[in-house]
C-alpha cells in the first residue's frame, strides 16, 4: 500500500503551537474554515518553524500557509485537495486529541467545484465525492505532526468538544516530498 502519512519530528512543538496560535483571527471561532492569511510572511518570522522547515529542507517547495479551524463534533467532505500541491506538512496546534484523518479509495473520479460564498462563508475549490463509493483504507488520530498525501481522497472528523485548529504547510508534487512521506530522513 502507498504511503499516505508519516509522522514527522517536531523540535519545541509547544513553543511553535503557541507561535502559531497567535496569528489565528479570533473571527475564526465561529465556523469551520481553511483560512489562507494574506500575509504568507508572518509564517517566517516564527523561529521555531523557520528551523522545521530548515531541517526538512521545506523552504523553496512551500506553495502556501494555512490555518484549519474545525467546529466541535464536525465532519468534514471527503475530498483531495485542489491545484497543483501534493503534500501538507500538518502541525497541530490546538484541541487536536480525539481528531481524525480517515483515507478512501474511490470507485471514480471526483467532480470539481469551484469556489463559491454562501450566506457570508467562502468556499474554497475543491473536489466533490458525493455519490462515489468510498472504502476506507487507513486513519490516524491528527494530533500528531505529520506529512500526508493530500491527493488521496480524506476527510477529518472532530470528535472534541472545542475548535480544532491545525497548521497546513501545502507543498508541491516534487520527488523530495515524496522520500519525505515514504521514510527520508529526518522523520521518525
Amino acid at each position: 500500500m502507498t504511503t499516505l502519512y508519516r509522522k514527522i519530528n517536531v523540535p519545541d512543538l509547544e513553543l511553535l503551537q503557541d507561535q502559531l496560535l497567535t496569528l489565528v483571527p479570533q473571527d475564526m471561532y465561529t465556523n469551520s474554515k481553511l483560512y489562507f492569511p494574506p500575509d504568507q510572511s508572518k509564517f517566517f518570522k516564527i523561529k521555531e518553524l523557520v528551523n522545521l522547515l530548515d531541517m526538512y529542507n521545506l523552504k523553496h517547495d512551500i506553495t502556501n500557509f494555512a490555518l484549519y479551524v474545525m467546529e466541535p463534533f464536525k465532519v468534514s467532505t471527503v475530498h483531495i485537495d485542489w491545484a497543483n500541491t501534493a503534500y501538507s506538512m500538518n502541525i497541530p496546534i490546538a484541541n487536536c486529541d480525539n481528531t481524525f484523518t480517515s483515507f478512501y479509495n474511490a470507485d471514480k473520479e471526483p467532480a470539481a467545484v469551484p469556489a463559491k460564498v454562501i450566506r457570508g462563508i467562502t468556499y474554497n475549490p475543491h473536489y466533490s465525492f458525493d455519490g462515489i463509493g468510498l472504502n476506507l483504507i487507513d486513519q490516524f488520530e491528527s494530533n500528531i505532526p505529520c506529512i500526508m498525501h493530500i491527493k488521496t481522497p480524506h476527510n477529518v472528523v472532530n470528535e472534541n468538544s472545542k475548535f480544532r485548529i491545525n497548521l497546513l504547510i501545502r507543498n508541491w508534487d516534487n520527488d523530495h516530498m515524496s522520500s519525505l512521506l515514504k521514510g527520508g530522513s529526518p522523520a521518525i
